[in-house]
């Protein structure tokens, strides 16, 4: 350092020094501007995740899982023509646009129902005409709503709000495609009240809002820093090369940013701000030091004591820094570790340009200013240190029950992420999960992926099974699969939501639904991965995990993954077991549906319903029989019309056939036939094509009446509360058609497995693999991931600092004293944390690296002034009081590391000015903390010192001829 030094003094070599350094930072500033922005809020997910690596499958897979959701507060125009024509321009122009894979509301959603004229199924769009009068309007309103598909999906319960479901391609920017579809809705509802929901629409408004508060707080900080300077310096030279070495650390890690093809990530946005309020600190010391040493020895002597004695500690503490940042590199999320990596670059810049162009630049004007005054803070924490070296013992029992109080309170610290945490309550991403959370049962989906062969019915049953189990948990609004959408299938079809018995008719139904975009997110193309869509409406963190868990939980431990196909037969070793699972089938739809209809059904209804479904053998009525059949032989779909010259035919061979029972063989049916109808009535031919017309509905009328006649002993013995109107009676219609499935002659029952449930090995005709993913499960990696990267940062960092430290005094007790104010700090602000309830997201986990790098500085700069001093003469006296070493060490570092403790904490306050949420904790957070480190430095080091000295080469002198800080 003195080699440096003197060669520095030489204006030759400072010339060209500060020529290179402004020519590089120069030219790598001219190309700062050109560092792109990466807006992936999936990149901070853990790289080598199991679950973040099935996502991206999953994605992949299923044409993109990004869903943004816009909500629109329509109010009573929801179904008149007018909006409902704007709502489908809008829903049509989305799906125009080439990043969107499917754009969904009710404008365009696809309706089921049953092709009266050709049979079969008829596909068409819900709403097909729009309402021209009132009448139609009110006809279109009940329509809507009454569809399962629409109702609480895509228009609210009460019909004055309406969604768009709009699922973004795999791999589109959200950014874009956020914007694309804003402009899109804004130019169709310019008017009504639109709410932006879903991972496209909340990332961009986190990198909207940090961009903006950036682009805003940033000047700010710097006038904060400036003026700060200001009041210190008093200079306007060395004010402004103090923010220009600043600015050229900034110009170094942006421009190295672009040669090396890196992206500006959401975190590196705060950058500028702490290498203005940290990386600043360097030159302010050797500025600081140089001032007080000019006026006595003059610029060029003074330069060379102020690298000769304080270059080294300068050093020292830039390094701590360097490594508290460098930290972020034993993370595994790629943008901290790019962030540690860049910033850490722009510190060492900042510190090396400290040491190099500050003094050149003196060198070359020979900086002078007026006489500073008196430092009233250099009195204050003169006092305080001497005061706590004197005290150290009731002091020292005081630090250390505040340390004790602050360890309990710090181990509350966890971490807890989700979108919550990057936007702040009354934010309009907040504001839009309130109002979907309150129309439409919430935003957010936990996914189950399942894999098996879902052309089978059994296979489906189970995933409905599965679906109706999970939709009873808490905070879970709605859980949609492929089951159900086979069932509206066959509901058009034969007029009974089920899946129906065989596979034949799966395949059918299949076909009838192909084509249907909105499908694409509940089953692939060729029906062997599927999804169960869980939609939740949990507001925080702490209330989605324990449902994540729950989920894990039911569908680990309660699910069929390895499965034998039983057929209840005659001698069948498996009939207790298909019997149990046929109940367990029905129970769990009944229990769903009273869930869904509102429904009170508690322990000793379900175990009344229970007995009922197993025991009860129903029996329908025969003129309920009658009038079904009566209904079918005068449509269209009976095969042979009957002869309609006789009054009440139709009616007599209906009730003859209903009295045949409900199972019927086709020559009693035929005979039956024969006898009600007048001879000659029909040629043999057509009693035969009547005959086998009616045989299946006939069947299927029983079976349906004895369904019906069970649901009504069960809500009549359970003592059901059935709610009076349209509700109530698509409960008894769905509970009856559960209830069919107790005659099912095939079930999945579980099969014996030689080791885990989904090692291969298990015996049996099939599995069924099952796995939770979605956005709350990578939130939870991700929660999971920020708590390892603290503990891995926080060892590395101070592990690292500790040798430097160790390596800088040549003694580990100095090395450790030096830190010790740091651990200090660390340990209230995070016991802080754990009493306000503040948990580690990603802009606190930022925390203890930052406070570590730039903490220590106080430490060592302190350590580095300490020695006693005579009291006349000011020279140093070995074997001194330490309460004299304490009182020096104070009094010629106060100034310095109170200026930059204030710098800090003004730089990172004016971060919680803005709106961002990760800025305003990292902010207040970094603001206390470098404030509280700076008073624990006065405090911690006086108490925990037992020499008078701990530097001999690189010792801080008194400036000769300052005056008398007081």
């Amino acid at each position: 350092m003195k080699r440096l030094a003197r060669l520095l003094c030489s204006r030759r070599v400072a010339a060209v020094t500060a020529a290179c350094v402004l020519l590089v930072t120069g030219a790598l500033g001219l190309i700062a501007g050109q560092v792109e922005h990466d807006d992936d809020i999936l990149a901070f997910l853990p790289e080598d995740n199991e679950d973040v690596a099935v996502f991206r499958r999953i994605n992949e897979r299923f044409g993109g899982l990004d869903v943004a959701l816009v909500g629109i507060d329509a109010g009573e125009q929801l179904f008149t023509a007018p909006f409902l024509k704007r709502l489908r321009s809008a829903t049509q122009a989305l799906n125009e646009l080439e990043k969107v894979s499917y754009a969904l509301s009710i404008a365009n959603l696809e309706d089921l129902t049953a092709d009266l004229d050709r049979g079969g199924i008829e596909l068409k769009t819900l709403i097909d005409t729009l309402p021209e009068t009132p009448a139609e309007t009110t006809a279109l309103r009940n329509k809507v709503l009454s569809r399962d598909t629409a109702r609480g999906n895509l228009v609210s319960e009460d019909g004055r709000a309406v969604l768009i479901y709009c699922f973004a391609g795999y791999g589109a920017d959200p950014r874009g495609i956020a914007k694309q579809i804003r402009t899109v809705v804004q130019e169709h509802f310019p008017q009504e009240p639109t709410y932006w929901g879903g991972a496209p629409f909340i990332s961009t408004y986190i990198y909207d809002t940090t961009d903006n508060d950036m682009a805003r707080l940033t000047p700010w900080a710097v006038v904060a820093i400036l003026v700060i300077l200001m009041i210190t310096f008093r200079d306007v030279i060395g004010t402004a090369l103090a923010l220009l070495t600043t600015g050229m650390g900034i110009a170094v890690a942006h421009g190295a940013m672009v040669l090396l093809d890196v992206k500006f990530n959401i975190v590196l946005s705060s950058m500028p701000i702490i290498l203005f309020a940290v990386g600043s600190a360097y030159s302010i010391h050797i500025l600081a030091h140089y001032y007080s040493l000019e006026p006595k020895l003059g610029p060029e002597q003074a330069l060379v004591n102020t690298l000769e004695h304080l270059g080294p500690v300068v050093l020292a503490a830039g390094l701590t820094t360097v490594a508290g940042l460098l930290s972020f590199v034993m993370m595994d999320i790629g943008p901290m570790r790019t962030f540690g990596l860049f910033t850490a670059l722009g510190i060492l810049s900042t510190l090396l340009l400290s040491i190099t162009f500050v003094p050149a630049v003196i060198c070359l004007t020979g900086l002078r200013r007026k006489s500073s005054g008196r430092w009233t803070i250099s009195s204050a924490m003169s006092s305080i240190a001497a005061a706590a070296q004197r005290e150290r013992r009731w002091v020292g029992v005081a630090l250390l029950a505040c340390a004790l109080v602050a360890t309990m309170y710090a181990g509350r610290v966890d971490a807890r992420m989700d979108h919550g945490s990057f936007f702040s309550p009354g934010s309009p991403p907040d504001r839009a999960e309130r109002f979907l959370g309150e129309h439409f049962g919430g935003s957010q989906f936990i996914q189950v992926h399942a894999k098996g062969d879902l052309k089978d019915p059994l296979v489906l049953r189970e995933l409905r099974r599965i679906a109706d189990q999970l939709s009873l948990l808490p905070h879970v609004t709605d859980v949609l699969h492929i089951g159900d959408a086979i069932g509206v299938a066959n509901e058009a079809l034969e007029g009974m939501r089920r899946i129906p018995d065989t596979r034949e008719k799966v395949g059918l139904l299949y076909g009838f639904v192909t084509g249907n975009r909105a499908l694409a997110q509940l089953v692939d193309d060729e029906r062997t991965e599927a999804l169960l869509q869980i939609k939740e409406n949990a507001p925080r963190a702490d209330e989605v995990e324990p449902l994540l868990e729950q989920v894990e939980r039911w569908v680990e431990t309660q699910s069929i993954r390895n499965y034998i196909r039983a057929r209840d037969e005659q001698g069948s070793p498996h009939g207790a077991a298909i019997a149990a699972r046929r109940l367990e089938l029905v129970l769990s739809r009944i229990k769903a549906l009273a869930h869904e209809h509102n429904i009170p059904l508690d322990d000793s209804q379900q175990q009344r319903a229970g007995a009922i479904l197993s025991q009860t053998r129903s029996k329908a009525d025969a003129a309920s029989i009658s009038e079904g059949l009566e209904r079918f032989l005068g449509s269209s779909e009976c095969l042979v019309e009957l002869p309609n010259d006789e009054r009440g035919l139709v009616q007599r061979v209906a009730t003859r056939l209903a009295e045949l029972g409900p199972e019927p063989d086709e020559s009693a049916i035929l005979r039956t036939l024969e006898s009600a109808l007048e001879p000659g009535g029909l040629e043999p031919i057509e009693l035969e094509d009547l005959a086998f017309s009616v045989t299946t509905p006939l069947r299927e009328l029983w079976i349906q009446e004895k369904a019906l006649a069970l649901a009504t002993t069960v809500i009549e013995e359970a003592e059901l509360r059935i709610p009076s109107g349209p509700g109530g009676d698509r409960f008894v219609q769905r509970l009856a058609t559960a209830a069919i499935d107790l005659g099912n002659e095939e079930a999945l029952i579980s099969a014996p497995t030689t080791g885990h449930r989904d090692e291969p090995g298990s015996s049996g005709d099939g599995t069924l693999h099952l796995r939770v993913n979605g956005l709350p499960v990578l939130h939870r990696g991700l929660s999971h991931s920020v708590t390892q990267n603290q503990f891995r940062s926080l060892g590395f960092a101070l592990s690292l600092v500790l040798v430097l430290m160790i390596g800088f005094f040549r003694s580990v007790t100095a090395g450790c004293l030096a830190t010790a104010p740091t651990a200090a700090t660390l340990l209230v602000v995070f016991g802080g944390m754990g009493a306000l309830d503040v948990h580690l997201d990603i802009g606190t986990s930022m925390l203890a690296s930052i406070i570590i790098g730039a903490g220590v500085d106080y430490g060592v700069h302190l350590l580095a002034g300490w020695r006693s001093e005579h009291p006349s003469t000011g020279e140093p006296v070995s074997r001194g009081s330490l309460e004299s070493a304490a009182r020096n060490a104070a009094m010629n570092t106060a100034p310095a590391i109170w200026t930059n403790a204030t710098m800090v904490a003004a730089g990172f306050f004016v971060l919680t000015l803005g709106e961002a949420k990760p800025l305003q904790n990292v902010g207040s957070l970094t603001a206390t903390a470098m404030l509280i480190a700076a008073a624990a430095t006065f405090i911690v080091v006086p108490v925990l010192a037992r020499r008078d000295r701990y530097t001999g080469e690189y010792a801080i002198p008194r400036p000769e001829g300052d005056p008398k800080l007081e």
